[in-house]
Formats: C-alpha cells, sequence, structure tokens
C-alpha cells in the first residue's frame, strides 16, 4: 500500500471503531464487564524500517496507539526474512529476459534435483519455501547474482536496535514476533521455547 493508502485505512478505522493500546485491550479481555462499542487493536509484525519512517508518523499525527512486533533475528539487519529472499529471487528471475529466464529455470531446477522449469511453478515454488528450506534459498539467491548480505547492508530494510528504542520512546508497544520468523505450530517444544523467549 502506498502511504496515501494506509492512512486513508487509519481514518477509516478510527471512524468506525474504538482504536485501544496493549494494556487497554489487556484490560478489558480481563474485565467482566464487556464494553458495547467495537474495538480494535493496530499491531504491525515484522520489524520493516517503514514501520519507523511511514507507519509510525502516520499513526502519532491520527494518535492510534499501536504494537509493532519485531522478529529479533532481523534487528538491525542481521538475517533476511526468508519470505523477502523469495521475493527478491522472484523478482530477478522476472527482470531476466526470455532464453536468459529459461536457461536460468534450468539451472534451480537442477540443484533442487527438480524436473519442472515452468517458471510460474518455480515462482510458486519459491513462494512456498519455509524457513527450515534456507539451504534451497541461499542457493537460488546464488544462481540469480543476490548478494543477501550487500542488500541487507545497502537497503537495510529492518528497524536497527536505536529505531525500535526510537518508537517506544514514541509511547508504542513492542512485542515480540519471534527470533526467525519461524511456523510455530511444527516445532519440536524446545526449538518453540528458544523460538518465543529468544
Amino acid at each position: 500500500k502506498s502511504s496515501t493508502a494506509f492512512r486513508d485505512d487509519m481514518v477509516w478505522l478510527t471512524g468506525n471503531f474504538e482504536v485501544i493500546g496493549y494494556e487497554e485491550a489487556c484490560r478489558r479481555k480481563s474485565s467482566v464487564r464487556r464494553s458495547r462499542s467495537p474495538a480494535v487493536v493496530v499491531t504491525v509484525d515484522d520489524g520493516y524500517r517503514e514501520c519507523l519512517t511511514v507507519i509510525a508518523p502516520i499513526l502519532q499525527e491520527l494518535k492510534i496507539p499501536a504494537i509493532f512486533f519485531v522478529t529479533t533475528n532481523f534487528i538491525d539487519n542481521r538475517q533476511l526474512f526468508y519470505r523477502n529472499a523469495a521475493s527478491l529471487c522472484i523478482d530477478a528471475l522476472d527482470r531476466l529476459g526470455d532464453s536468459d529466464q529459461q536457461a536460468t529455470a534450468r539451472l534451480i531446477t537442477q540443484s533442487q534435483r527438480a524436473t519442472d522449469t515452468d517458471i510460474p511453478a518455480i515462482r510458486q515454488w519459491l513462494l512456498d519455501l519455509g524457513p527450515e528450506n534456507g539451504s534451497s534459498l541461499d542457493a537460488t539467491c546464488r544462481i540469480l547474482g543476490i548478494d543477501v548480505e550487500a542488500f541487507l547492508k545497502q537497503r537495510r530494510p529492518y528497524l536497527t536496535r536505536d529505531e525500535v528504542r526510537s518508537l517506544r520512546s514514541s509511547g508504542f508497544t513492542i512485542g515480540a514476533h519471534g527470533t526467525a520468523h519461524c511456523h510455530l505450530a511444527g516445532l519440536p517444544h524446545d526449538h518453540l521455547e528458544a523460538e518465543l523467549a529468544g
């Protein structure tokens, strides 16, 4: 969404709901008395830099409280979210000319010991990868010439520790969205505990 569309959505939200913060949501959840008006809590996931540069200023202007859920491994641009890596791969694949795209598709499927070189199928395969498929994403990034470390240093897509602190000092609530944004349901107990506590 554009910042204008996001702002319009937030204006609509405040016109149709009571927007409450974390503390009020907790108070209401534990209260035996229920509110008659519909309420909403605004949350933003993952800790992208736009939280500070785009979203927070709009929320402050409209006096909307929010919870920013950050993924701790992404803070300070230390690690690339697997979904972002897949998006970079799809974008790089789509920028290739037809013959280069087909040759690259063959390299990708060979590296994964697959047979389908159909571009839409490769796009879908990339979108279906999860955090447990890091080696497949790494190999695909190498084939497509994507330097993940350079991308993190140059583009800096995620918040830094100081930026997270800045959001907090501006009155927003900071929450944890895990350490690596894993699918929690399938994790063994010890890994699940480490993902949540970390």
